[in-house]
């Protein structure tokens, strides 16, 4: 997941860190992705400027989902994107089974 690499380079870039833990649950329907660490933390709100925090917003919006990040000035920062079930039809096309090109006969 997109969102994943980029907590994982804002915390590369900026925290401080020394523990990272990523969780990928399933819970009540819900598709959840956290990850936590323990480095220098920020105030979410006086963010200005680049595009990580917001990329993953627009991300998680973009499927009907949520992006939230709970930090405070040396607590650490956690990023918890909510994503709701794929429709039914998005599902079913997710699991069809793709053209092995190795087994095809070069023309």
């Amino acid at each position: 997941m997109r969102t994943a690499q980029e907590a994982l380079a804002n915390i590369g870039g900026h925290a401080a860190a020394t523990t990272v833990r990523i969780e990928l649950r399933h819970d009540s329907g819900l598709m959840a992705l956290v990850v936590t660490d323990d480095g220098q933390g920020f105030d979410p709100a006086t963010v200005q400027g680049g595009y990580g925090l917001l990329g993953m917003r627009t991300r998680a919006s973009s499927f009907g989902g949520t992006c939230t990040v709970r930090s405070a000035p040396g607590q650490g920062t956690t990023v918890r994107v909510e994503l709701p079930p794929p429709p039914a039809e998005q599902a079913a096309r997710s699991l069809q089974p793709v053209l092995d090109l190795s087994s095809t006969p070069d023309n």
